[in-house]
């Protein structure tokens, strides 16, 4: 597989494949649960999401460790290099 000018490994597919399950299962849930995408950091509807990790580490892809966020949250919170816990997303994981 070819990503623009270089090819991607298979290890790196596999991580991108798991990537895309994880985020696709969480935004289908968020948008079941409330009929909408939320922000789980602020809670304004999400039109183009994007997703946080909690522990910053991008190969830690499991549903509790990603946080669906939109554009403008998700680059406050890289940009201010903040450590945000689950309490910091409006309390949707005490579902």
């Amino acid at each position: 597989m070819w990503n623009g000018l270089r090819r991607v490994s298979s290890k790196q597919k596999k991580k991108n494949t798991l990537w895309s399950k994880v985020k696709r299962e969480r935004i289908t849930y968020l948008r079941e649960k409330f009929g909408y995408l939320p922000c789980e950091y602020c809670k304004a509807n999400v039109t183009e999401p994007d997703a946080h990790h909690i522990d910053g580490n991008r190969n830690h892809n499991i549903d509790t460790n990603i946080y669906i966020t939109d554009r403008l949250c998700h680059s406050f919170i890289e940009d201010n290099n903040l450590k945000v816990t689950q309490e910091d997303f409006q309390g949707y994981r005490g579902e």
